[in-house]
């Protein structure tokens, strides 16, 4: 398979309109793409400071934007055109004629300069966050201008035949935009500048304005979310954005692996105990296949756990525990549903983990981590095509998997006078009781809590060998935790 240049744009395409959010799905097809090799590239009519925020987002280092007139390639800002000097004197000497008010972008930034106060009395504030900049002393003869908002309602143009000299854009009713808008000619600077061939292109759009990036030397795909005019256009169009609309047209054209293939290399990775996850792993190209699955699982990497029952970070601490994973004892269906949650159980840290105060003291704490993390799994798992039966036991083994952990032998509590935490069967029952109402949709069985047990077991077994908050006093240790987790299994073995 040849590579490909991919050109993106965000607002529609690559995000739900109604939650302003990536598309999960399309957030994996970028970074499966990139994993096969493509050169991936956002296209779009955004600011370069609104960009940045994105490219970051998705990991993407490669972007037309401001309508075609910046270039970024491997992060660095290669150009950031200005308007045609004379055309924007133009429009604002016939605004200045006419009493209509203005704004002036003059750098990459969200400020927005004023000379007067016209703009805001005919327009009011806009929609989205700007920095106000009163300057009355402001020539605009005397500066370079990247964006100019006139305030001109949708009504009322006709009357002002003069603003047909520069490129223009609506996106508001009381006032127009007039910035860069070739994105077309943005696509091909790009190209020269990475020695690319037009024959290489891919464009993704969904919105009329995105018809300056479709061009018959490349290929056109248009999202089933999208304008009527632009689909007209493309030479396919995908599924809506909503509905996996990118990575299904990725894998249609053979520019990802399909899901059948994804899943296959995802549970050998996983499965394979020839060799430790933790090697595994450490092999570049096996990380960022699966780092590629959900933002999440990337973000595990390098993430400290800073607690006393961590030495590792949640990467390194989550290969431990599919390490602790082994066949003894467990069918061939279990053994897979016990890895893969071992790979998954931890995955949602890096997206609660916080500080707070208790005490007067600054604490590190992941509470909900285990809800977050089966609800970052749910989405991957049916992505991946498992079923639904399947899905369950996985989703319950990570929601479930550090519920027990600190029931324990009264000799061990740390505080004698907490009889409700002593590892006994009756206080084991109530808390299986407390999970299943605050997780109602799981029916686990009576094996299914034996499983749970297992990986509990791998999961204690990753953290520090002794557990003291002061240096000190030893409060708990890696031995303490594996035999709670035998006694656990015995309990649920014995319900």
């Amino acid at each position: 398979m040849d590579n490909k240049v991919f050109f993106f744009d965000i607002d529609g395409t690559l995000t739900d309109r109604k939650t302003h959010r990536i598309v999960p799905s399309a957030r994996r097809a970028l970074a499966l793409l990139q994993n096969e090799g493509h050169f991936v590239c956002l296209a779009t009519g955004r600011a370069h400071y609104k960009t940045v925020g994105v490219m970051k987002d998705l990991n993407i280092q490669n972007a037309v934007c401001c309508g075609g007139g910046c270039i970024v390639v491997h992060g660095k800002v290669l150009k950031n055109e200005f308007l045609p000097h004379d055309k924007a004197i133009h429009i604002l000497e016939e605004a200045e004629k006419a009493g209509i008010g203005y704004l002036l972008m003059l750098d990459d930034s969200d400020k927005a300069y004023m000379k007067d106060y016209r703009f805001l009395e005919q327009v009011g504030r806009r929609e989205e966050l700007t920095t106000y900049v009163y300057k009355p002393e402001l020539d605009f003869y005397e500066v370079n201008i990247l964006k100019i908002y006139l305030a001109v309602k949708e009504e009322e143009e006709e009357k002002y035949p003069w603003i047909q000299s520069l490129t223009r854009l609506r996106f508001a009713k009381n006032y127009l935009i007039f910035q860069y808008d070739a994105k077309k000619e943005g696509i091909l600077s790009l190209l020269e500048e990475i020695h690319a061939s037009p024959e290489d292109v891919v464009v993704f759009g969904d919105d009329v304005n995105d018809l300056d990036m479709f061009d018959s030397r490349w290929f056109n795909v248009a999202m089933g979310n999208g304008n009527e005019t632009l689909k007209e256009h493309a030479d396919y169009v995908a599924p809506k954005n909503t509905e996996h609309g990118i990575i299904r047209t990725c894998e249609t054209y053979g520019w990802i692996p399909s899901r059948k293939e994804v899943r296959e290399r995802f549970e050998k990775l996983i499965l394979d105990d020839s060799i430790p996850f933790e090697e595994t792993i450490q092999k570049e190209e096996n990380w960022n296949f699966l780092a590629a699955l959900n933002p999440s699982i990337a973000k595990t990497k390098g993430f400290e756990q800073r607690t006393p029952y961590h030495a590792y970070d949640v990467q390194v601490h989550i290969a431990k525990v599919v390490d602790g994973i082994t066949r003894e004892e467990v069918s061939e269906e279990e053994y897979r549903d016990l890895r893969i949650a071992a790979f998954l159980h931890d995955v949602g840290k890096p997206d609660v983990g916080r500080y707070i105060t208790k005490d007067g003291k600054k604490i590190f704490i992941m509470a909900g981590h285990p809800e977050k993390s089966y609800e970052i799994s749910e989405p991957l798992l049916l992505e991946l095509g498992y079923e639904e039966k399947e899905i369950e036991r996985i989703l319950f083994l990570i929601a479930v998997h550090d519920r027990f952990l600190f029931y324990k032998p009264k000799e061990e509590l740390w505080d004698p006078s907490q009889t409700h935490m002593i590892q006994n069967e009756e206080n084991i029952k109530r808390e299986m009781a407390a999970f299943l109402k605050d997780f109602s949709r799981f029916h686990p069985t009576k094996r299914d809590w034996v499983l749970m047990a297992i990986l509990a077991k791998a999961d204690a077994a990753a953290h520090n060998k002794e557990i003291s908050f002061d240096g000190v006093h030893v409060v708990d240790t890696v031995e303490q935790m594996i035999n709670r987790t035998k006694r656990l299994r015995n309990i649920f073995e014995n319900l």
